[in-house]
């Protein structure tokens, strides 16, 4: 665990791996935020992820990245741009297919370094936002100039066996209030100690803010065949950084 914040280059490890961009379309001024999925064949998913990001409500300039990581033709990926290519949204839109098959960290690293907004959300092919998402993320991302935002939608009753665990005695007056602040669905900092307690965001659609993250490292690809990836990139920015946890179902 002692690991897990190092800073390390996980970018330089893909940089001989070129990212072709097939697909383009140009939106209306400079994006604040890039909402980015990484893909890899599944277009029959990713349409309802597409169709997640053109629905956004709010006043701000967004675009949408996808970088495909199946280094083969993929027509249906291709139909489906060409279907929203003239569509009534202005956002602009871009479309790369990754020459090599980088992997699962290498993609989300490579989202991160291809984006032009501030902002990069990560979006899975088989997510959804919900369409008050960069409305009621994007505010507090700027007002608290953290690194990483993330919801909160596991089970309650989870975090209250674990704040009664005797383990935990010493530390039961953060849990609580932690516990508070959740029920309220009030945003706050996630603090390093609770990372001992089980409290991180809910794994997916975290707003990140990109020169931070791309300065942290990015994503560790290696931590894969553990299944942690997601935990340690969280990690290193609540130990050097910030994270902030919004307690409100924004994405599915």
């Amino acid at each position: 665990m002692q690991e897990w914040y190092e800073v390390i280059d996980n970018f330089s490890k893909f940089e001989k791996i070129e990212s072709r961009l097939i697909f383009e379309r140009k939106g209306d001024g400079e994006p604040e935020v890039t909402v980015a999925i990484p893909a890899y064949k599944r277009a029959n998913l990713l349409r309802d992820a597409v169709k997640s990001v053109l629905g956004q409500k709010g006043e701000y300039t967004f675009e949408l990245l996808i970088v495909d990581d199946y280094p083969f033709d993929d027509c249906e990926i291709e139909k489906l741009l060409k279907e929203i290519e003239n569509d009534e949204h202005k956002i602009g839109i871009r479309y790369y297919r990754n020459k090599q098959n980088m992997g699962m960290g290498g993609n989300w690293n490579r989202c991160l370094e291809l984006a032009r907004g501030k902002w990069v959300i990560l979006l899975h092919d088989d997510d959804m936002l919900c369409d008050n998402y960069i409305e009621t993320v994007l505010p507090i991302a700027e007002r608290t100039n953290c690194s990483l935002v993330g919801t909160f939608s596991y089970q309650m009753n989870l975090l209250e066996r674990s704040a009664k665990d005797a383990f935990y005695t010493k530390k039961l007056a953060r849990s609580k209030k932690v516990l508070c602040d959740l029920r309220k669905g009030r945003a706050f900092e996630l603090k390093k100690e609770d990372l001992l307690h089980f409290i991180q965001p809910s794994p997916g659609c975290w707003m990140i803010h990109r020169e931070k993250n791309i300065h942290l490292g990015g994503y560790d690809a290696s931590r894969l065949k553990n299944g942690l990836i997601d935990g340690p990139f969280n990690f290193k920015n609540t130990y050097h950084e910030k994270t902030i946890i919004i307690p409100q179902f924004l994405f599915t």
